[in-house]
């Protein structure tokens, strides 16, 4: 390696200094240093502001996206292996698989779970609507939840392969 360049080797990144020690061996890439087609299988992306990133066909199967923050990015034929764009009345949002279960993100509300989605569509107290808007979005959002309830059904496995992947983290 020349000094005071790193290599990328699946998820890890072996920077050196001007004497060849290594300064860092776990990395989570910038939003700058994201480029369309990136390979992430297996990155601990965990608590990452990818808010806005170009993740445009990257491959992030095996990632580990728990707390990740991916409000904005482009994931234009990203294999998020699982996960799911979403668009409500509510705003843009995902459901992605993490070690720790499914985490939903719909507009500012973050990175929560579906037992909260329907805590949310079968109360009263909404984030950001009330009385009439709240009741003309009730329905749209029972539908949100029975679709995500149904696609974390019918991927159920792959949450369990994350936790085994990731139990260490």
């Amino acid at each position: 390696m020349v000094a005071g360049k790193c290599l990328v080797v699946y998820s890890r990144v072996m920077c050196n200094t001007i004497k060849g020690e290594i300064m860092s061996e776990v990395w989570v890439p910038t939003k700058q240093q994201l480029v369309p087609g990136a390979d992430l299988r297996y990155a601990n992306l965990r608590d990452a502001d990818l808010r806005g990133a170009d993740l445009r066909y990257a491959n992030l199967r095996y990632a580990n996206l728990r707390d990740a923050d991916l409000r904005g990015a482009n994931l234009r034929g990203a294999d998020w292996w699982g996960g799911m764009s979403l668009n409500t009345p509510s705003g843009a949002g995902y459901l992605i698989p993490t070690p720790a279960g499914w985490k939903i993100t719909i507009g500012c509300w973050a990175n929560k779970t579906l037992e909260d989605l329907r805590a949310i569509v079968e109360g009263d107290d909404w984030p950001e609507s009330k009385g009439v808007e709240r009741e003309r979005r009730r329905p749209i959002m029972a539908g949100v939840l029975a679709l995500c309830e149904a696609h974390a059904e019918y991927y159920s496995e792959i949450v369990s392969e994350l936790a085994k992947k990731w139990a260490t983290q």
